[in-house]
């Protein structure tokens, strides 16, 4: 059994109304109530006058008890905005939005909530037994996977080990002096070349 109550053209910004819907949606009516009295939010007041609304139909039409019902349902959503403006520097005129909301209200009664959750006792679907049998099949590939890595990993360990690492001879004081010899030597013959020519062409000439 569904109760609804409605609430149009509130002027209070959905956004601040939500807020406070938020915290009642799925509650009790006896926890809502006891929540919306004292939130200091604008948007607690109508909202509990819309759920004593509500209650009331439920009693007066249905026959319902409130400690039996539950809000199932709220939704709160745009309205009309009223534009108004506000005047500027140089001549200009500022918008101003005054936004409204309508809010629906839905209460059930809980035995029909208890009804609808599944019992523990039935047996799984195929669905579901098919479903366990993919999870069974991934951990299984899983753990193989991670035998694998593991086997390789001490593999490499064990190359490694057995490689002797290479030691990066330095250079001696002994063969720089050699390399420095043999550099001055090769410049000097250069040198001597060059003044032979020099010589030779004043001769020709």
């Amino acid at each position: 059994m569904e109760i609804k109550a409605k609430l149009k053209y509130l002027h209070i910004s959905p956004r601040k109304v939500r807020m406070v819907a938020d915290l009642i949606r799925g509650r009790d009516v006896n926890q809502a109530k006891a929540l919306l009295e004292f939130t200091i939010k604008r948007g607690g007041v109508p909202l509990k006058k819309l759920l004593g609304s509500a209650v009331a139909s439920a009693r007066h039409n249905f026959q319902l008890e409130e400690d039996n019902l539950y809000i199932s349902e709220i939704n709160v959503t745009e309205g009309p905005k009223l534009k108004r403006y506000r005047a500027r520097s140089h001549g200009q005129a500022y918008l101003i939005q005054k936004k409204t909301s309508h809010i629906t209200l839905v209460l059930r009664e809980k035995e029909e909530k208890a009804k609808k959750t599944p019992s523990k006792g039935k047996e799984p679907t195929q669905a579901a037994a098919r479903a366990e049998e993919k999870i069974e099949k991934q951990l299984d590939k899983k753990e193989e996977g991670k035998i694998e890595n593991a086997a390789k990993i001490e593999q490499k360990s064990s190359s490694q080990s057995l490689k002797v690492p290479r030691v990066s001879e330095k250079p001696t004081k002994t063969k720089k002096l050699e390399r420095k010899n043999k550099e001055r030597k090769s410049w000097k013959k250069k040198r001597e070349k060059k003044n032979w020519r020099k010589v030779f062409r004043r001769k020709a000439f």
